[in-house]
């Protein structure tokens, strides 16, 4: 995959593209954002620490706030330097987790993590995706499948509406999901599933009664 540039998509590339797909709009719209966030000064990382939920008090609660208000997940009036973690806090942190597509609850570290990403990354991000949709999602049909394999979700587009969004199942590191676009030719309901022999080994592995060489090691370790 090549390094990304800032020159990699320009302004006149995202004009000139005839964008029929809602998804790509709504990233032109976040870049847009972004870029906003950015020449405002961004955000600073928030130090770590233990896991935050309604009711607990940290030092760490107004730079909390700061980011998410910055982000527009809180509401600026919110923005008041306090260091407890109230109702109106936790609605702006579970609006953040939404959009991160994290799990929904207390200010974890996986959620810290999310929010001490830089601006400048997350511009990145969202340019290539966009290099990205700029051949995938060209002369998309009004009713389409789109996976987004980033967020394990899957969605069915009608008229540029999403009537359907459900989880789905994508590759690992080490066999990805590819990236295409190609017409379905037909859907098979309640389909029969061939166990992967990989699969298949490791439970014969681990339902195998121990042997004697095993039961023996057992004896003589205690």
């Amino acid at each position: 995959m090549p390094t990304l540039t800032t020159d990699l998509l320009t302004d006149d590339m995202l004009a000139r593209f005839d964008e029929r797909a809602p998804m790509y709009d709504r990233l032109r719209q976040a870049l847009a954002k972004y870029r906003e966030y950015a020449a405002a000064g961004g955000w600073k990382p928030i130090a770590a620490g233990p896991s935050l939920g309604v009711g607990k008090k940290d030092v760490r609660v107004p730079a909390i706030r700061h980011r998410l208000a910055i982000s527009e997940d809180l509401r600026k009036e919110y923005d008041n330097g306090s260091d407890a973690y109230d109702e109106e806090l936790r609605h702006a942190v579970e609006h953040f987790q939404k959009r991160h597509h994290l799990p929904i609850g207390d200010l974890s570290r996986l959620t810290l993590d999310a929010m001490n990403v830089p601006v400048g990354k997350r511009i990145d991000q969202i340019r290539l995706n966009l290099e990205r949709a700029r051949w995938i999602l060209r002369d998309v049909p009004k009713r389409t499948v789109l996976v987004n394999v980033a967020a394990f979700e899957i969605y069915y587009f009608e008229n540029d509406t999403i009537v359907w969004q459900n989880r789905a199942q994508v590759g690992r590191e080490f066999s990805q999901t590819p990236q295409y676009r190609d017409n379905i030719q037909y859907l098979v309901l309640n389909p029969t599933w061939t166990v992967p022999p990989g699969c298949a080994m490791s439970q014969r592995r681990d339902q195998a009664p121990p042997t004697p060489w095993r039961r023996g090691s057992r004896r003589g370790n205690r």
